[in-house]
């Protein structure tokens, strides 16, 4: 009866709905709802998390201390760009190779310019989860964080830089113009009127463009800190107010937790090996003894049976009614019984004395009430 009640494998309330229409059995809800949370179809073919609340990354109190950075193709090139937490500054380079020696090589070459940072984010590709790669941070001394697979917020900065220069890379190629002049402009263009333009915070001053411009704007005037990070504090405000409206939390999850994992459109069978160092970040283990890194908006646990059983032993709704039949029918007044041997007395049935007035609408048509 279960099966055809959920044979179009629909939610739980809608096959609760279909089953309330025709038939009833004690612990009905409860049996659906077991079912249905358990439904290896249901469960493979499901939909999305809900979006969670953001985690804001922790704002840097000096230029180049966090660098963001990813690897993009553009009409069959390859680039690495790397931009400032800080500043927004954007840096990109052509790869001649997307290997690790190279994007590594690019790294030394932009950090003799502006320094070491502290941390270095960027996702799980192959060039950036080499040991190789993984000597450089150590000889460096730079931290290096890496996002969820499948999970580019986490490093939303890189992927919104990216963007931004596949935008001035197309738009150049269209006008037939200098992209490096086009990157220029974009590096002296202000965000707002307090943060000033991301030369300005990076390097404390604007730099010569084409565009005309006097000598006393070129010279070194530098941006506070604190203004700058009370003013990127108010965007990241706003921007969480807004996307929060309509994320929730999901629950946590624990070590041998049996979960489903997204692959694609699809959600396949693995356990929870452990929670990594980074947030809302597990290392799983499939069946076939594979270890995946995912995020918590690709994992949903696989609820665990523990409805209660009715009390009756029967699932159907005639039985448990024949079951019934034959039994004596206690009626209990004031308690129990004295004493054991001595039977209840049956209840007495009285008339009520309390008055009543039928409503006047009942009342005789020629019988006036005052």
């Amino acid at each position: 009866m279960l099966k055809l009640i959920h044979a179009a494998h629909l939610g739980a309330e809608k096959c609760k709905r279909r089953a309330r229409d025709i038939l009833f059995w004690p612990g009905m809800n409860a049996k659906i709802d077991d079912l249905v949370n358990s439904c290896t179809t249901c469960l493979t073919n499901k939909h999305r998390n809900t979006k969670e609340p953001l985690i804001p990354h922790y704002i840097p109190s000096r230029p180049w201390e966090k660098v963001g950075s990813d690897l993009f193709e553009f009409r069959g090139q390859h680039y690495l760009i790397l931009v400032d937490y800080y500043s927004n500054f954007i840096e990109v380079d052509r790869l001649r190779q997307t290997t690790s020696e190279q994007v590594i090589e690019i790294c030394k070459s932009q950090f003799a310019r502006h320094g070491i940072p502290n941390e270095f984010i960027s996702d799980n590709g192959p060039q950036f989860s080499s040991h190789k790669f993984h000597q450089f941070s150590s000889q460096y001394q730079f931290k290096h964080k890496t996002s969820s697979p499948y999970h580019p917020q986490s490093n939303g900065k890189a992927e919104r830089a990216v963007q931004t220069i596949k935008s001035l890379l197309q738009r150049s190629i269209l006008e037939k113009c200098d992209f490096h002049l086009a990157l220029l402009e974009f590096r002296n263009t202000p965000s707002n009127d307090i943060l000033g333009s991301p030369s300005q915070r990076l390097m404390g001053r604007r730099t010569r463009t084409l565009l005309p411009t006097a000598e006393n704007l070129l010279l070194f005037k530098i941006i506070p800190p604190s203004q700058v990070q009370s003013e990127l504090k108010k965007h990241q405000k706003t921007q969480s107010y807004y996307y929060n409206k309509q994320a929730k939390p999901l629950s946590s999850l624990q070590k041998g937790d049996k979960i489903m994992f997204q692959n694609g459109r699809t959600w396949l069978p693995a356990t929870i090996a452990k929670a990594t160092e980074y947030f809302r970040s597990y290392i799983i283990i499939t069946p076939e003894g594979q270890l995946y890194r995912r995020n918590r908006k690709h994992l949903r646990p696989i609820p665990k049976k523990d409805v209660l059983e009715p009390e009756s032993d029967s699932d159907d709704l005639d039985d448990y009614l024949t079951s019934l039949e034959g039994e004596p029918q206690e009626t209990t007044i004031n308690g129990t019984c004295e004493e054991q041997g001595r039977e209840p007395s049956p209840p007495q049935l009285r008339r009520s004395k309390r008055k009543t007035a039928r409503p006047y609408s009942y009342a005789d048509p020629y019988t006036l009430r005052f």
